[in-house]
């Protein structure tokens, strides 16, 4: 028995299964900002704010988070793809 299917039915299925599990287009995640908290959920759940601002951010200083001293009103603004990338690098040393 031979089944039929459309590339581009296929195309958005697979599209459709990729976002339900969370994976990002490349286009999307390149530019896209997240915040402290959603930093620490998704790359080191294991760690609390205190321990992941004291071991990689003032430590490193990676390039990838701005406003790394935010003071009051505030926040960190970290860059996910660079910073996933950075995580992936250093895993080793943290």
């Amino acid at each position: 028995m031979e089944i039929y299917v459309d590339n581009q039915e296929l195309r958005e299925a697979v599209d459709q299964i990729m976002i339900d599990r969370g994976y990002l287009p490349m286009e999307d995640a390149l530019g896209k900002r997240i915040g402290l908290d959603e930093f620490i959920k998704k790359y080191c759940p294991q760690h609390g704010k205190d321990w992941v601002k004291e071991n990689i951010i003032y430590k490193y200083h990676p390039d990838w988070c701005k406003n790394a001293n935010p003071g009051r009103g505030r926040s960190f603004e970290i860059n996910e793809y660079r910073a996933r990338q950075w995580m992936e690098d250093h895993w080793d040393e943290l």
